[in-house]
């Protein structure tokens, strides 16, 4: 192998970058699913078998449970596409290292790759949304 050493570098730091990325997202989804569903659905179905089911219990359980399902598509998506841009990372230094690609591909082809993905930001987007809407319609039901 006939690296430099600011491109062994460079491999170590992306690469270990693109594994930490794949941890924290399932972690954050995890974290956030855990959050949603304890606090929301479970906060209003106890409210539900304590005090009459209204209108406004079950628009709060249903929001809820849509930011939920959003929350589960954003851990999904941002974990698998991470996962991907690891893998093909990893695809590409195995090329340079064969010699089959050199340094200058490598990079920009990294480079090229997604760091964020839009539809994540909107589901979390809508996530927020349905706990917020989740929040108001469970004080009107205790209002």
């Amino acid at each position: 192998m006939n690296e430099e050493p600011h491109q062994s570098q460079y491999i170590s730091d992306t690469w270990s970058s693109k594994w930490d990325g794949v941890m924290s997202a399932q972690r954050e989804g995890l974290n956030w699913l855990f959050a949603l569903n304890v606090g929301g659905v479970a906060g209003i179905l106890t409210y539900a078998s304590a005090k009459e089911t209204t209108p406004a219990v079950i628009a709060a359980l249903i929001s809820f449970s849509i930011g939920l399902l959003c929350l589960v598509y954003y851990a999904l998506r941002y974990y698998y596409a991470e996962e991907h841009c690891f893998y093909a990372f990893r695809a590409d230094v195995i090329a340079y290292r064969r010699k089959l690609m050199d340094w200058d591909s490598l990079v920009k082809r990294e480079d090229a790759r997604p760091s964020k993905y839009k539809d994540c930001e909107v589901a979390a987007i809508a996530s927020t949304a349905c706990a917020v809407g989740g929040i108001v319609a469970s004080s009107l039901a205790i209002l």
